[in-house]
């Protein structure tokens, strides 16, 4: 029978659900936010928030650019890389208000702080792992980013600076990658509660994440002088 409305499972899957962004896919994403921070340990990271056409989000993404003795984090080449796709020449650090989660407070409060405000409406392709870590009630994850592509081409950021076609495969290769990580970061969380006897370890452990080696193809360019544009974009 020719239905005029047929149903779609996956669709039906997300109706009432948390509306987040998962790992292990590539997603096509505008940001939101952007906002400098320093870790306890005092890494330096740029927290950014990330939307998609379906409303779909992941908040608060960490993208940790140098450690504490100064050395370049693979963070650094994906900021760069999105900085590539947008034409963008550079960021600044601006006095301004951001949302983040406060786990004191138990929920998203407004802060004050130092944003990079020609980060927000940029769009990049995105590809998150988990970053799995032992909290209160057992193991938790949070999402990791993995690897950038341009939104709409899926080239990396060395292929859209010199022209070239996107590989045949490398979605799909980021894609296995960002699956491994997760599951390496999984299996060393597992060994900390063994470790422990199964008692977690108390409080939030977040620290910068286990992915920090450079993701596949990504590499840090200079902004080139066009880019891929599409007024159709629906987000």
């Amino acid at each position: 029978m020719s239905y005029f409305f047929t149903r779609n499972d996956q669709s039906a899957k997300k109706a009432g659900g948390s509306s987040r962004l998962s790992a292990h896919e590539f997603h096509a994403a505008k940001i939101t936010q952007a906002y400098w921070g320093v870790s306890q340990g005092g890494a330096k990271f740029l927290s950014v928030n990330f939307v998609n056409a379906n409303n779909e989000t992941a908040d608060d993404i960490k993208i940790y650019f140098e450690n504490s003795s100064g050395e370049q984090l693979s963070g650094y080449h994906q900021i760069n890389a999105i900085l590539a796709f947008n034409n963008i020449a550079g960021l600044n650090q601006t006095q301004g208000t951001y949302k983040t989660y406060d786990f004191e407070a138990g929920c998203v409060v407004d802060k004050q702080g130092l944003i990079a405000s020609e980060m927000i409406g940029a769009y990049v392709g995105v590809i998150f792992s988990e970053n799995h870590y032992n909290g209160q009630n057992g193991i938790k994850h949070n999402l990791n980013l993995s690897a950038v592509y341009h939104h709409q081409s899926t080239q990396n950021a060395k292929q859209f600076l010199e022209n070239l076609p996107p590989a045949q495969g490398q979605i799909e290769g980021s894609i296995a990658y960002a699956k491994k990580s997760s599951e390496n970061s999984r299996n060393a969380a597992e060994r900390e509660t063994n470790k422990n006897n199964g008692s977690p370890t108390q409080g939030y452990q977040r620290q910068y994440p286990q992915g920090m080696m450079a993701s596949p193809d990504t590499a840090m360019q200079r902004p080139p002088q066009t880019v891929y544009q599409n007024d159709d974009i629906p987000f």
